[in-house]
């Protein structure tokens, strides 16, 4: 299954999960920037390895304002709400995220991407602010795109159950296969198989 249709792609909690060099950073990128446009939202994309934009198939991120590494939090803040823009962060350390999700169920109005969440959800207060994101992003009006490489460690429970929808990329013999092939049913020989770029659709 190829990128979802732009017209089909709606606000809510976003889930792409798959091994790495799968396309699933790309495609977070593209979603986020297609809701961009289609809502007028500011857009805050935090990124903790290599810059997003390097990606072979990233062209659509060079629609986003990377910041200076020595950004300060409140500078990212400030520059995706002040100008209703798209911005690139890498933050420093865990409290760095912790205050973008903070933030982000506090004002709300924004489209919010974490890139690789597994680096940041060894920090169990991380993990309870972002289920509560997840639990409340249509109160708080804040779409959530999350990239991950595990279901099982990366992604917990209570975000499983607020129905994300879940891309699921190509992904090697591990707990995250054996999760999608048990809880939605998809084939395991064609998971494994995905070409880059391509990925199963499912929804808790």
């Amino acid at each position: 299954m190829e990128l979802l249709a732009a017209a089909a792609l709606a606000e809510g909690l976003h889930v792409y999960v798959g091994a790495p060099g799968t396309g699933k950073t790309t495609a977070m990128l593209q979603d986020v920037v297609t809701l961009h446009q289609r809502t007028g939202k500011a857009g805050l994309v935090v990124y903790s390895g290599e810059d997003p934009r390097e990606h072979p198939e990233a062209s659509v991120s060079r629609l986003l304002r990377v910041l200076d590494e020595r950004a300060t939090l409140e500078g990212a803040l400030f520059s995706a709400f002040a100008a209703r823009s798209l911005v690139l962060y890498r933050p420093r350390t865990a409290d760095d995220v912790l205050g973008v999700i903070r933030t982000a169920r506090s004002p709300g109005r924004i489209l919010l991407g974490i890139d690789d969440v597994g680096v940041w959800t060894h920090s169990a207060k991380l993990r309870q602010e972002l289920g509560d994101l997840a639990a409340t992003w249509r109160h708080a009006r804040t779409s959530v795109f999350l990239t991950l490489q595990h279901v099982g460690s990366d992604l917990s429970q209570r975000i499983r159950s607020c129905a994300p929808v879940v891309r699921v990329f190509r992904v090697p013999a591990s707990t995250t296969l054996e999760w999608a092939v048990d809880a939605h049913g998809l084939d395991p020989e064609r998971l494994a198989a995905l070409p880059r770029g391509a990925f199963e659709l499912c929804q808790y």
